[in-house]
């Protein structure tokens, strides 16, 4: 609930010198060979797809969300962050809905809520191995930053890695899917 996005100074200034060094541009940069690897391999496995449909070039079809658009920043995020490959596939399913607002389907909104709790004390676990082992993630990071003896308590260490889901992965996927739509329709 309290997040980067819904707080003032000075707790929004607070939270962003801790975790703004794990966002620098180098940072970023740095990942985009990994992100061009991941896209080409999904490519590649829509390509292999299609020819296991029977379909050849310029034929080709493949159901973008699905196959890449979806995938491919849930991919990189998940990288990212630094959950575990053996994770991940439980952490899609976790993170699928998180945006759902289904008010008047209670069971929907249960079954949401129940996903998030997990995924919320499968993280809390992760910080726990993170802060007696750190890696080359951003867990690690921001389980272990500091600035001027203060730290990102538990709550907010769970509010960025959400952010980091919630705002790169539906931005990314609402982008590749209209970003595709427009240069099919404006070529």
């Amino acid at each position: 609930q309290r997040t980067l996005l819904s707080l003032d100074p000075p707790d929004h200034t607070r939270l962003r010198k801790l975790v703004q060094p794990s966002f620098t541009a180098r940072a970023m940069e740095a990942l985009k060979p990994r992100i061009r690897q991941i896209a080409e391999e999904l490519l590649d496995a829509a390509e292999r797809e299609a020819a296991a449909r029977g379909e050849s070039a310029p034929n080709r079809t493949m159901d973008l969300v699905p196959a890449f658009a979806y995938p491919l920043p849930v991919t990189v995020i998940s990288e990212m962050v630094g959950i575990p490959v053996e994770d991940r596939t439980q952490v899609r399913y976790w993170t699928e809905n998180l945006l759902r607002v289904d008010r008047g389907d209670r069971e929907a909104m249960a079954e949401t809520r129940a996903r998030i709790g997990e995924f919320i004390e499968y993280l809390k676990a992760l910080f726990e191995r993170r802060r007696h082992d750190p890696v080359d993630d951003l867990v690690s990071q921001l389980v272990q930053a500091e600035e001027d003896g203060d730290k990102l308590d538990e709550d907010e260490l769970l509010a960025m890695v959400f952010i980091v889901y919630i705002a790169g992965f539906v931005t990314t996927v609402n982008l590749i899917g209209n970003g595709t739509v427009a240069l099919l329709t404006h070529p």
